[in-house]
């Protein structure tokens, strides 16, 4: 992988976001964060002219307040620039009914928020793989 990526973070939880990112800078060197705790915020930054978009990828939550994960991936696909992103979706909802709604909106992946160091650690490697294979 060369040069620097952008992970868009969308968790209302700040100790989840706070991990996750401390999980990934452990295991990648050049990467920066933007962090938003709703998908309405997150959305709003999207929507600005002139925002650089290549080496970007998302980890979305699904369970959030005023807008879930659903909503908001669905609210990303329908915007021009947005249409190719990659979104990997975190989230403690594992049922398949989810799952699959997850996926059919246009994530790319669906991964269980972590429950232990183990797996946690397993996630950051995961996000360090999808980087390297995207380039």
């Amino acid at each position: 992988m060369t040069g620097q990526h952008t992970i868009y973070l969308v968790d209302d939880d700040d100790d989840d976001r706070f991990i996750i990112r401390e999980a990934v800078e452990g295991v990648l060197e050049q990467v920066s964060f933007s962090e938003y705790s709703n998908g309405i915020d997150f959305l709003k930054q999207l929507e600005q002219p002139g925002l650089d978009l290549d080496s970007v990828l998302i980890l979305m939550d699904i369970n959030m307040p005023r807008m879930n994960g659903i909503e908001v991936i669905a609210a990303l696909r329908s915007l021009p620039n947005c249409q190719g992103l990659p979104i990997l979706v975190l989230s403690t909802a594992a049922s398949p009914e989810v799952i699959k709604q997850a996926i059919e909106s246009g994530a790319a992946q669906f991964f269980i928020k972590p429950s232990s160091l183990a797996d946690l650690r397993i996630l950051a490697d995961e996000i360090k793989s999808y980087l390297h294979h995207r380039g």
